[in-house]
């Protein structure tokens, strides 16, 4: 069984998901290849084409009208030869919504032969519209970062007050609203010595300036107000190496999300011992509720920050180690590599 993940092959990309599953599938004895020179030209016979993200068959993720067309072609002619699989990370893209993204997001469901779904929230209202296909849930797996350093260290390292209470935001966030949500609930929460850890937030606050500007000085008016609200952010991409400090670091793991389908930072958490507060939205809100963490109402004023009080409440330690344990059972990369293989095999 020959299978192609149609997704670009750079391993350095700042999304594990796709690496870490192709490599795993060789190890259990999948012939796989990730790429999409082998989609898009290859003559080479493939029995079941993966995709993830539709919009990543294209340069920078935009489609043009001309790809468009070609991609619709492509699918036809692969339809001839090899079974058409599907995993439904989100039911749109979180940024570039144009015509043609959402386009190549129609396409590829309405040729797919399979959909696979990182949990059951959608599940129904796909099979409703896409009754001739076959569907399989298989969750998200978690990416088996190795812990090295304490919690101490990782605070010392990020220079964060040891006797505080972290709440960290990890990753971008996607728009102003999610990030004034998010900066309002933290600020309005009655906890003494807290701390908001947030990666990639100022961007919507702070523009780049001239030195001593109305901009600039509007700048440094907003970075002091950061540091007063007891907020740390940084701005910068967090490598691989790095990523266990913030999340080691932190006391409970905020999805900073208004909707959301599903969440990689759920499960880079659940590896780390950590708790969660989350939207009750999609997957991740079906996810944390069967698992015992924490939900907010992103429609709700008071949710965020009143759920925020109660994580400080609670025994984080024993919550974290309860989803460690629930990820080690269910969501090892190796059970869900199989899982994989499995739907190969049912569907080619």
């Amino acid at each position: 069984m020959n299978v192609l993940i149609a997704y670009p092959n750079n391993l350095e990309d700042d999304n594990l998901f796709v690496s870490t599953l192709a490599n795993e599938l060789l190890n259990i004895g999948v012939n796989i290849k990730v790429g999409l020179d082998e989609f898009w030209n290859s003559k080479e016979k493939y029995d079941i084409i993966h995709f993830q993200w539709p919009n990543s068959l294209f340069q920078d993720w935009t489609p043009t009208d001309v790809e468009i067309i070609f991609l619709e072609k492509r699918l036809i002619e692969i339809k001839n030869n090899s079974k058409i699989l599907y995993t439904r990370h989100n039911s749109k893209p979180h940024y570039n919504q144009n015509k043609n993204v959402l386009k190549s997001y129609d396409l590829i469901e309405k040729y797919a032969d399979a959909i696979v779904h990182l949990g059951s929230d959608d599940l129904e209202n796909l099979k409703h519209n896409f009754n001739d296909k076959l569907h399989f849930i298989i969750p998200h797996h978690i990416y088996e970062f190795n812990a090295t350093i304490t919690k101490e260290e990782a605070r010392r390292k990020l220079k964060l007050p040891q006797k505080s209470f972290v709440v960290l935001t990890f990753g971008s966030y996607r728009n102003k609203v999610e990030s004034d949500m998010v900066l309002t609930g933290f600020k309005n929460s009655t906890i003494k010595n807290k701390i908001l850890l947030a990666t990639r937030v100022q961007k919507f606050y702070i523009k780049k300036a001239d030195r001593f500007s109305l901009k600039w000085i509007k700048n440094q008016i907003i970075m002091f107000k950061f540091k007063l609200w007891n907020i740390y952010t940084k701005e910068e991409f967090v490598s691989n190496e790095n990523v266990q400090d913030y999340f080691i670091a932190s006391d409970v793991v905020l999805i900073q999300r208004l909707e959301v389908l599903n969440s990689g930072n759920l499960f880079m958490a659940f590896n780390f011992k950590k708790a969660v507060i989350g939207p009750n939205t999609g997957n991740v809100g079906q996810l944390l509720k069967e698992t015992g963490n924490i939900l907010f109402n992103p429609l709700e004023n008071r949710s965020l920050s009143s759920n925020i009080e109660l994580a400080h409440n609670l025994d984080l330690n024993f919550i974290g180690k309860s989803n460690y344990e629930y990820a080690m059972n269910n969501l090892k990369i190796n059970i869900i590599a199989n899982k994989y293989k499995d739907v190969y095999e049912r569907i080619q």
